[in-house]
């Protein structure tokens, strides 16, 4: 979700000028320094978008396109500021424009077949994912029946019919450079599958590429495609109960079946990251009446009891259709070790307060300021409780006066709150 831009943009300019001077480097090629520098590229451009400065983020990508002609990482971010700002003729025009000089990018021409079928012409996305596959190959001398599903199978290492003769690469591709591709291939595969009537074929190219592909991301982005493949099925289904029932096996089985558990990069130990695990419950929990998802976020917390956003995600949805039992009911089973999170320390204040126990409010705000000494928001919203439900000043003075103590400046909201601030908050 893109949210917009608070700070000015000037300052925010002059934060990237300042970081993109220190991550080139002189000894470097232009492109060299622009692969280097192309994560902080595409959040100027995202900056650039919503600060509704498009005319800017098509020039930084343009100008980037430039001195890194063969970057399709650039080709996709102007593509995406076309689609989120200009035509769908514009889109296909810098997706086709791309695809023709990168005919070898799975990437771009998966890319393109999606652009087209948000348009509903489904010929041309065919199209696209054909020619894909043909570019890897020298067709022109060749008397054999190559369809893209061969071409495909050759290029992916999967069986091919008996008697069949492979075509030879074109020069420039060898088995390095297709393995580099095996993602998008494995993707633009089961789409074609799919747009052929395949239903079963396909399905079986999204297991295989689930099996076959090594690296975990690329495994996140071919489970998330599978999903959204199933998720869409369901949808046209007569049966909506038994299309719900398969949906939801598979995403327990992706969800299972991925890590949450990865080391450290810059010291020892590991760190949990449930990020993917919970794109993937939004996405089945997006697919249930509203009655349903309750006990669906309910069962996804017994299997991931750790998962400290997700146990913020249905305390939130909880309270949204107002069941604070199963609120109590969940708080009660997050695990007493799990990291401070300012987000659920709010939904059990505001729990408290909903049963009137402005006692228990007092302790909470204290444990948790103790545990998140420097969180302004915190400290802000314990201010103003000892301000509204306190009804002691010396109560009310301590509490700023230890928030003072932990360095974090509160004077500003003082202010508005209050005609002239505490003495306590000029210490």
């Amino acid at each position: 979700e893109e949210r917009s831009v608070t700070t000015p943009r000037e300052s925010l300019l002059s934060h990237f000028q300042d970081a993109l001077r220190s991550c080139t480097s002189k000894t470097l090629a232009a492109q060299e320094n622009t692969q280097v520098c192309l994560p902080l590229y595409r959040n100027l451009v995202l900056m650039e978008r919503v600060s509704d400065k498009v005319s800017s983020a098509r020039g930084v990508c343009k100008r980037l396109l430039k001195a890194c002609p063969g970057s399709v990482p650039i080709c996709l971010l102007l593509a995406e500021v076309e689609a989120r700002h200009g035509t769908s003729q514009d889109t296909v025009k810098v997706l086709q424009d791309a695809a023709s000089r990168h005919g070898q990018s799975a990437e771009l021409h998966h890319a393109l077949a999606k652009c087209f079928l948000t348009q509903g012409d489904t010929d041309s996305a065919l199209g696209a994912l054909v020619t894909c596959a043909q570019a890897f190959f020298n067709l022109e001398d060749s008397t054999e029946d190559h369809t893209p599903q061969r071409l495909y199978s050759k290029l992916l290492g999967q069986p091919v019919p008996l008697g069949y003769t492979s075509p030879s690469y074109v020069e420039g591709v060898d088995h390095t450079s297709v393995r580099g591709e095996q993602l998008y291939l494995w993707l633009n595969y089961s789409l074609l599958l799919d747009l052929q009537g395949d239903s079963v074929g396909s399905a079986e190219a999204y297991e295989s590429a689930v099996c076959s592909l090594t690296s975990t991301r690329d495994v996140q982005t071919v489970w998330m495609e599978y999903l959204k493949y199933h998720l869409s099925r369901s949808q046209a289904s007569p049966d909506k109960m038994a299309a719900t029932k398969t949906l939801r096996e598979l995403t327990n089985r992706c969800l299972v079946s991925m890590p949450t558990r990865f080391p450290r990069q810059h010291s020892q130990g590991h760190w949990h990251d449930y990020s993917f695990h919970n794109k993937v419950v939004d996405l089945f929990v997006g697919c249930l009446e509203k009655g349903e998802r309750s006990a669906a976020y309910e069962n996804f917390l017994r299997m991931m009891p750790n998962n400290v956003n997700l146990a913020l995600r249905a305390l939130e949805h909880a309270f949204t259709t107002g069941d604070l039992q199963l609120a109590r009911s969940l708080l009660a089973t997050v695990p007493a070790g799990q990291p401070p999170c300012l987000g659920l320390w709010q939904l059990t204040v505001h729990l408290a307060l909903q049963d009137g126990n402005v006692n228990k409010v007092c302790r909470l705000y204290r444990q948790a300021t103790r545990l998140l000494p420097h969180h302004a928001t915190l400290w802000k919203d314990y201010i103003l409780f000892e301000a509204v439900y306190g009804g002691k000043e010396d109560r009310l003075n301590g509490v700023i006066s230890r928030c003072n103590q932990r360095g974090v400046n509160v004077d500003e909201y003082l202010s508005a709150i209050f005609k002239s601030p505490p003495p306590s908050s000029k210490l």
